[in-house]
């Protein structure tokens, strides 16, 4: 019986240190963790917004006109060679004209891939904003915590 309300005594004390507060400077660095995390999902969400949504669309829109001038050029070239051409007969004309249907093909599935992943990129920017916003708050709440505990 004694062992036993030893042993809870000793639990009891153990329990009691964690409750324990902080002493000043590991609050302290508490404090400045959590400062410096905040700010690091501040610049995060920043990031995004500024920099890397942008640059994103941005290099879409790019690779879109490249892959539509693409387009023009093989339907240039299907028209020029096409079946009024005198050379319609030969297989080398066959080759080259079909050469220039499968690349015609290539850049519009190309485009539409491309316009794909705009939307999907333009749907999920409130979403990608959204967590960056958590991840922001709790990185305050977590300051404001730190700070009502001193």
């Amino acid at each position: 019986m004694r062992a036993k309300r030893f042993v809870f005594a000793l639990f009891v004390s153990a329990c009691a240190g964690w409750a324990a507060p902080l002493p000043a400077g590991e609050q302290g660095l508490r404090r400045a963790d959590a400062e410096r995390q905040l700010e690091i999902a501040e610049l995060q969400l920043g990031q995004y917004d500024r920099v890397e949504f942008p640059q994103a669309l941005q290099q879409i829109d790019h690779q879109i006109v490249l892959a539509e001038a693409e387009l023009a050029i093989q339907q240039r070239r299907i028209a020029e060679v096409g079946p009024q051409s005198p050379f319609k007969y030969s297989g080398a004309f066959l080759t080259t004209l079909q050469s220039a249907q499968r690349s015609a093909l290539q850049a519009e599935l190309r485009i539409d891939e491309l316009n794909s992943a705009r939307r999907a990129l333009q749907q999920n920017r409130a979403d990608h904003r959204r967590l960056l916003q958590l991840q922001r708050d709790a990185a305050a709440d977590r300051v404001q915590q730190i700070s009502a505990e001193r």
